[in-house]
């Protein structure tokens, strides 16, 4: 695979609609997109230009913005070509990634098994996961769930707990047998959507309110919001078939993606 093959990227197409998160601007958003294709353009010609650039390392810090692309271009209602193609990229870097030694992370293999289910991407796009899993007792139901959906399409978990988002207020995640495994657990398919609503309500909403406040006090200067879309648990969504009508209007929940 070419090292550059798919790194140059526009800003300058015109997004008509507003942006799905209204919680910053539209202006807002194209600055910080534009601010990652330059940061993105200036580490590729500094490995241009170094034979000695360390290639895996470029591939991990290069997929950390090509995520924050994907994230901002669906707020700015980016069409679905646009998105897949950001998703392939995202994977593609993965799998050069893999290749030359690097170990994937819970977050990585959550993203890329999201983005491969809700954009129908080809299988072999992601096969090379099921190789690059973590160590098993760090996979949780979540993470479960999306690879037995993915490699095997079986929508099933022995797992009895999900890692919960902490982001800034501690650990990244912390573990937990309450909430979103009420959902997953749940064999009524209401009975599962109102639980799953449930953990939307009193788990991502109240994080998400925490998660703003900490933005407003270190200043927009020190952070980049993405949006405030989740696709690991929009990708857990459409497993579990939870009710569209039901979520269809959460912040949280990319709907067109189910």
């Amino acid at each position: 695979m070419s090292l550059f093959k798919r790194s140059k990227k526009k800003t300058n197409r015109q997004f008509s609609a507003n942006p799905r998160d209204d919680y910053k601007s539209k202006d807002y958003y194209l600055k910080e997109l534009q601010t990652i294709d330059d940061f993105l353009s200036e580490i590729e010609r500094g490995v241009r230009k170094s034979p000695k650039a360390d290639i895996k390392q470029y591939y991990y810090v290069v997929n950390m913005h090509v995520y924050q692309r994907f994230s901002i271009l669906y707020v700015l209602q980016a069409d679905i070509k646009t998105l897949t193609d950001e998703a392939l990229r995202y994977c593609r870097n993965w799998y050069a990634y893999t290749q030359l030694g690097g170990e994937l992370y819970y977050s990585d293999l959550c993203s890329a098994l999201s983005f491969y289910l809700l954009l129908s991407l080809d299988h072999t796009e992601i096969a090379f996961l099921e190789q690059h899993m973590i160590e098993e007792k760090y996979v949780d139901a979540v993470l479960d769930l999306l690879r037995n959906t993915a490699f095997h399409n079986q929508a099933v978990t022995d797992k009895s707990f999900y890692f919960k988002d902490k982001g800034y207020f501690g650990d990244e995640y912390t573990d937990s047998t309450g909430e979103l495994m009420k959902a997953i657990c749940a064999e009524d398919k209401e009975i599962r959507t109102a639980e799953f609503v449930d953990y939307l309500e009193t788990v991502k909403k109240p994080y998400y309110r925490r998660l703003l406040k900490y933005y407003e006090k270190i200043g927009e200067d020190h952070y980049t919001y993405i949006g405030s879309y989740d696709f690991r648990i929009t990708a857990v969504a459409k497993i579990l078939e939870i009710d569209k009508a039901a979520i269809a209007d959460s912040k949280f929940i990319a709907a067109d993606l189910l």
